[in-house]
């Protein structure tokens, strides 16, 4: 409360700030003073013709000390003309002799004409003080955003906390004695371990990034919600070979793009509403009798309570880790593990919420081990795992045949380029060498076809 106090109070200073810039600009022009006069301006001298005028005396020691060498010779002229400039200077003769009067522009002092400084003013300063604004601002949103994802990460740690310690051995960081562990002002993580049909938890605390003022400016246009994601690795025998998914209809096409798994096995879906789900998710099975034997009424009843919780649920015997396993280049070795994998929203002020739907996962983790297919389902699931392994060896045999092409063109090009620089003699004598390389190689290769048969 008190950093959103000090965010609110950033703005309104800056909001004062650019009122007054703007006043200082609208004011700036003062009738004593513009910017276009000078301190000491040479073409505003003042003729005064009335006999008996005479200039300042401290203009008449600024003049005297800027005299050179022409108004020396012009004072010469004037002794000879007898004396009229000593005449003109004391006011004294006909009248006629003009005074020259200097005019000093505002703000000069009396330092015998030395220039005068010009006045602040509130536009001279307006691109700092934005600058000024702007890092303000930035630095209060930090301390803002900070204190706010702590506060969600606390929520969620006493939310989850317990039904953790319920069900591992061990759970978060022991020997800091901490469940979650801050990676950056948005990232959370926890672990937790000793579990049966469970080689290793782990969680991904998932915020919004609070703390940055550009990521809340695009968070307007985009909203970004906080989630608590769930990877739990199972051991190798705690689950049958098979791959189901359910998500969010807005979310199943990105579903679709991460998981190549889902991708792959699973190419058809169907409305949650068939089975007692809310219309917003679709279900996505391998084969038609996962269905109901994984969402129970109880998980139903908790998805049905959550709505606004769950995001998406998989449970898979081909999860990669994220690799293509058609993408040679990018996972020339893919090693699959069986994972359930589960993204949940956390409710804004509602960290609780997450507290049943984990319980209603770590269930579902146990119930999984008597799941059994029936035998035609089982042999629908090993044909596609053999089509994709078919699959994976014929971009690996084309690959193969590609880098052999590859590496003969570059044979090629290095004996054309070992031919451009030998003689007529030098060439035929290679070929002929060839020839009989050519040829042996093929006597050889009829040999063993004939011992073969």
């Amino acid at each position: 409360m008190a950093s959103r106090r000090l965010f609110h109070l950033a703005l309104a200073l800056g909001l004062l700030l650019c009122i007054a810039s703007w006043a200082g600009t609208a004011s700036a022009q003062d009738p004593e003073w513009d910017d276009d006069d000078e301190v000491f301006a040479a073409d505003e001298f003042e003729v005064n013709d009335e006999p008996g005028a005479s200039s300042p005396a401290g203009g008449s020691a600024a003049a005297a000390g800027e005299w050179d060498d022409e108004d020396d010779e012009v004072d010469e002229n004037d002794e000879d003309d007898g004396g009229l400039g000593n005449n003109a200077a004391a006011g004294s003769g006909s009248g006629d002799a003009p005074t020259l009067k200097i005019v000093k522009g505002p703000g000069a002092g009396s330092g015998g004409g030395a220039a005068a400084s010009l006045p602040l003013r509130w536009e001279d300063f307006q691109y700092e003080l934005l600058a000024l604004l702007g890092v303000v601002t930035f630095f209060l949103n930090y301390l803002r955003g900070r204190s706010a994802n702590q506060s969600i990460a606390k929520a969620v740690g006493a939310a989850v906390g317990p039904v953790l310690d319920r069900n591992f051995a061990v759970v978060g960081d022991t020997k800091n004695k901490a469940l979650l562990v801050q990676e950056n002002c948005a990232f959370y993580y926890l672990w937790a371990s000793g579990r049966v049909n469970v080689a290793r938890f782990l969680g991904q605390l998932e915020l919004a990034s609070r703390h940055d003022l550009f990521a809340v400016g695009m968070d307007l246009l985009q909203p970004s919600a906080d989630k608590l994601v769930l990877n739990i690795v199972l051991d190798p025998t705690a689950m049958d070979a098979f791959v189901f998914a359910l998500v969010l209809k807005a979310k199943e096409k990105t579903l679709r793009t991460e998981r190549h798994d889902v991708k792959a096995f699973l190419p058809s879906s169907s409305g949650g509403a068939h089975f007692g789900l809310p219309a917003k998710f679709q279900v996505l099975s391998e084969c038609g009798e996962l269905g109901a034997a994984l969402l129970t009424p109880e998980l139903v009843r908790v998805i049905c309570e959550g709505d606004k919780v769950f995001e998406s649920l998989v449970v898979s015997d081909r999860d990669s880790g994220g690799k293509d396993p058609l993408d040679l280049e990018t996972s020339p070795a893919v090693a699959y593990q069986k994972t359930v994998h589960c993204t949940l929203r956390v409710p804004p002020g509602d960290a609780a919420a997450l507290a049943a739907p984990l319980r209603a996962i770590l269930d579902l983790v146990d119930r999984l081990r008597g799941v059994s297919l029936s035998a035609h389902a089982k042999r629908g699931v090993k044909e596609r795992r053999e089509k994709i392994a078919k699959q994976r060896e014929k971009q690996a045999n084309l690959a193969r045949q590609e880098a052999a092409r590859d590496k003969k063109v570059a044979v090629k090009k290095q004996e054309r380029e070992k031919l451009e620089g030998m003689s007529a003699e030098q060439q035929r004598k290679w070929e002929e060498q060839e020839r009989k390389k050519e040829l042996r190689q093929r006597m050889k290769k009829m040999s063993k076809n004939a011992t073969v048969r």
